[in-house]
């Protein structure tokens, strides 16, 4: 091989080595490499995601509740008293205890308990009812003529009422419940019915020993009352007062499945002188609740951040 071919050889090996460490003295000198003109986005794994504490959280709530209740009477003569019984409504205050777990930012599991009275007044003003009399014009014949009459019916019971329920953080700290329900009264239903003869009437009711312009009677249901299942839905709004407390304004509407009555065959004798008694059905009595009320709930655990 010619001298200045192996020379030639030599001084390139010589210049390929030479560069090679003046690259790794650059690594050196900048622990990070060379710059780059953009850095590169980090892998999806090394960014660090957002842990959750689940939430136990409980509380109180007091507020009230209107209670509706309705069934159809079928039977019964036309403007008959008994249609009194048909619907009613009434206002009776809460109060409860409620305890969630929330298990993520958007659902939870809850449970509540609360005493709930019901008390409703049912109330009928274009009620007749026939009345007899003897007439002194006509040789004391008795006669029968309809009398007017303003009804009214009055229910009251206490009840305790529990249920189970999941929840949504639907926006902000709105969250929406639905769960299902179980009422257990604690007492008698009691049907107080007063009928009232309209004023400007002669008429009036003989009680045995007395005359009167009204009549009232009780009636305590308690062999036919038994536990009754439902479903309740309710929407309400956590606002933070502490850091671990908020108070809890709620709206929850409660529907009955089971009924507060069943379908019961009455008489009904508001025409019993001219056409005598008879047999009237008073469907299954049903119940609604529309309640309102302002809580609180404490909150132990919570979100953390990494």
């Amino acid at each position: 091989m010619h001298r200045s071919t192996i020379t030639k050889r030599a001084l390139l090996i010589f210049a390929v080595l030479l560069a090679a460490d003046v690259v790794a003295q650059e690594d050196v000198l900048r622990p990070r490499g060379r710059e780059r003109s953009a850095p590169l986005p980090p892998p999806q794994w090394e960014t660090p995601p957002t842990t959750f504490r689940t939430t136990l959280r409980v509380g109180a709530d007091v507020g009230g509740g209107i209670t509706f209740l309705g069934q159809t009477i079928s039977g019964a003569f036309p403007q008959s008293p008994v249609n009194v019984y048909t619907s009613a409504s009434g206002w009776a205050a809460t109060v409860g205890l409620r305890m969630e777990v929330q298990l993520s930012p958007r659902f939870s599991l809850g449970l509540w308990g609360a005493w709930t009275p019901l008390r409703a007044n049912g109330l009928y003003t274009d009620a007749m009812a026939e009345g007899a009399y003897a007439d002194p014009t006509n040789g004391y014949a008795i006669v029968y003529k309809d009398v007017a009459l303003d009804c009214t019916a009055d229910y009251s019971m206490d009840a305790i009422t529990s249920g189970l329920y999941a929840g949504w953080n639907i926006a902000w700290e709105f969250h929406l419940t639905l769960g299902a329900t179980l009422q257990v009264p604690v007492s008698p239903l009691t049907i107080v019915t007063t009928q009232t003869i309209d004023a400007g009437q002669s008429f009036r009711f003989w009680s045995g020993s007395a005359f009167s312009s009204s009549v009232t009677t009780t009636e305590n249901v308690s062999q036919t009352i038994s536990p009754r299942f439902g479903a309740e839905a309710s929407l309400c709004y956590l606002i933070p007062v502490f850091s671990q407390f908020s108070l809890v304004p709620r709206v929850s509407y409660l529907a009955m499945f089971t009924p507060l009555l069943p379908e019961r065959s009455r008489a009904d004798g508001s025409k019993a002188f001219s056409t005598g008694a008879v047999n009237y059905i008073a469907a299954p009595l049903h119940t609604q609740c529309l309640m309102l009320s302002m809580g609180f709930m404490i909150n132990f655990g919570g979100r953390t951040s990494p």
